[in-house]
């Protein structure tokens, strides 16, 4: 951990760097986290190996010994500039920045080198807690094609034992939409006219009645040495899905404190870096997050090339992770974001609760503040509380009291008055009055930083990144609807309800509105081909993107694997794909297309 600061930062390091250091490694040891950082480490190495960058979820990134070891790719630490040359180093430790990517450039003043821009100013106490008593929340995004494939779960069986990781079990309950719906249901059925307050009342009792039992999305539970699962907990299958593997009876929140929880989640961003990396050949890491030019597709698509009219967006944010949504676009409107600071306080106030509508939003919009002085990640309230001479104790009760949606009811007059001594505006605490949930700086850093690299090749390599999203995407693409151009796919958007129903809805409209705007940039799609077309995945070609088998109706994944494996033996007649399963009329389409 040391000689990756001395890489970075020279020898002696800077104090800032130095007491910062050795104050999380003190807390990891005494507190025996070491080998958790390690455990994470080792799992972000192995993905890396088999071709899949991973990133940090979860306040774990605020530590720097986490950026040192690999786990978190954001630096906690505040802006500075860092020469790769002489290791000089410039820290801004006052708030005057927000993030070290938005630094102007600047050459070295000791030898003349250009220097590097880093810091995300997060307080480690994010991680550790106050008195460095709290366990860090070790979870990880992982590539879904990784996920899905087993090799996180191979993986810790091989560090760990058969049968000592054990997938932790979810219990499915009722949300009010369902509880909703039930209700009418039984009405209708029995032509019961209830007004609509009843059925109200009654869906009230149904929520969070248990309706299944599953597996959490994520997690893993790992078993102490010489002791069986049963000890902790009963084992089952799935309700719904015998093969998916054994989990557990009691669910993830009955059992996290008592076993160690690994949370290794499948995310589409790692996915679609392992394809921009195999279609261009350069590193994610080499996208610059400090081009301004990136930032202005955050708040207009003219650099695309295209109109908001021809794309139906304002931003150019579609096919753009999280970005891409009607509430992301909305946001980004309002916001008008200028650099990477700015971004990560918007995903805070996208995944916030009650932190934007009839709160932030009202503010920006009568001129009460401005973006950078809003509260939209937890760390916000502890910085700026410290920072205008509170006690470090008093700044953290009040942010946790607030990120946790307590401070209606526990944020005494007594601490509010404090709060106006450091003179902090009324605004502001009224703000943290109405917030009920406040995300993790280091959360948004991360998320922010993969979002701000695939704005990059986006924006400079557009036919690699839509074929690299799309291939990520999983999604189903009817070749039939993509050849019909600009107005077919327009048309089809159209036809969606909005706001969408349903998940796949919703889904496939971000689909074809990111195709849309692939072909008003000018990008090709290129026919599904019996012998060119990779069974899943959307390969540039030529300067275009080659459509994949599964994008011809009635063709399935698996049948496309097969037809990839058998088409390396010579000729694929149209009745031989048909014995493979394929429907007739998906097989004419190939035949004539070969």
């Amino acid at each position: 951990m040391r000689d990756r600061a001395h890489t970075l930062y020279g020898d002696p390091l800077p104090p800032i760097v130095g007491e910062r250091l050795e104050r999380e490694l003190s807390i990891i040891l005494e507190n025996g986290y070491a080998s958790l950082f390690w455990l994470s480490h080792l799992q972000i190495r192995h993905s890396q190996a088999q071709g899949y960058r991973a990133m940090a979820r979860g306040t774990v990134g605020s530590s720097l010994v986490s950026r040192l070891a690999g786990i978190g790719e954001s630096d906690p630490l505040p802006p500075h500039y860092r020469c790769p040359q002489c290791r000089h180093t410039e820290f801004f430790t006052c708030g005057e920045v927000g993030s070290g990517f938005d630094l102007p450039q600047k050459n070295c003043p000791v030898c003349g080198h250009a220097m590097a821009r880093d810091g995300q100013d997060i307080p480690f106490e994010s991680c550790f807690g106050l008195h460095g008593d709290e366990m860090p929340a070790f979870e990880i995004n992982f590539s879904g094609e990784y996920i899905a494939q087993g090799e996180a779960k191979r993986y810790l069986e091989s560090l760990f034992g058969k049968g000592r990781v054990i997938k932790a079990g979810a219990i499915l309950t009722v949300n009010e939409r369902g509880a909703l719906w039930a209700v009418q249901q039984y009405a209708e059925k029995r032509d019961l006219a209830y007004p609509h307050k009843t059925l109200e009342r009654l869906a009230k009792g149904l929520i969070g009645v248990k309706r299944a039992s599953g597996q959490h999305p994520g997690s893993f539970f790992i078993l102490p040495e010489n002791r069986e699962a049963e000890d902790f907990t009963p084992l089952q299958h799935p309700y719904d899905d015998p093969d998916a593997g054994i989990s557990t009876h009691f669910d993830f929140f009955s059992l996290h404190n008592v076993l160690l929880r690994l949370g290794n989640f499948g995310y589409t961003g790692p996915t679609i870096c392992r394809y921009l990396e195999k279609y261009t050949g350069i590193p994610v890491t080499d996208a610059d997050v400090s081009d301004p030019t990136v930032y202005r597709l955050f708040t207009s698509p003219k650099l695309l090339g295209v109109t908001p009219e021809q794309i139906g967006c304002r931003t150019g944010t579609c096919a753009l992770s999280a970005w891409g949504t009607p509430f992301a676009e909305r946001l980004l409107v309002a916001c008008q974001p200028k650099g990477f600071a700015d971004l990560i306080k918007i995903f805070g106030l996208a995944h916030g609760t009650d932190v934007w509508t009839d709160n932030a939003q009202n503010l920006l919009e009568k001129g009460v503040c401005i973006l950078p002085e809003v509260i939209g990640n937890r760390e916000d309230i502890y910085m700026n509380l410290t920072r205008r001479g509170m006690e470090r104790p008093a700044a953290y009760r009040i942010m946790e009291i607030v990120r946790k949606g307590q401070a209606g009811r526990l944020l005494t007059e007594t601490e509010q008055n404090r709060m106006r001594a450091c003179g902090i505006p009324e605004w502001y605490i009224d703000s943290c009055r109405k917030i009920k949930y406040l995300f993790p700086k280091a959360h948004a850093a991360e998320y922010v930083l993969m979002d701000v690299r695939l704005g990059w090749y986006k924006l400079y390599y557009p036919v690699a990144y839509y074929a690299a999203w799309l291939t990520a995407r999983d999604d189903f693409v009817d070749q039939a609807l993509v050849r019909g151009g600009a107005k077919t796919i327009a048309k089809a958007i159209q036809d969606l309800r909005e706001p969408p129903a349903f998940l796949y809805d919703r889904d496939l409209r971000s689909t074809l509105q990111g195709i849309l705007e692939a072909i008003q940039r000018g990008v090709r799609f290129l026919p599904a081909d019996l012998y060119r077309s990779a069974a899943s995945a959307f390969v540039p070609e030529n300067g275009a993107i080659r459509l994949p088998l599964t994008s011809v109706k009635g063709v399935t994944p698996e049948q496309a694997q097969h037809i990839e494996s058998a088409r390396q033996d010579g000729a694929l007649p149209a009745e031989e794909l048909i014995a493979f399963g394929v429907p007739k009329e998906a097989a004419e389409v190939l035949e004539k297309q070969k």
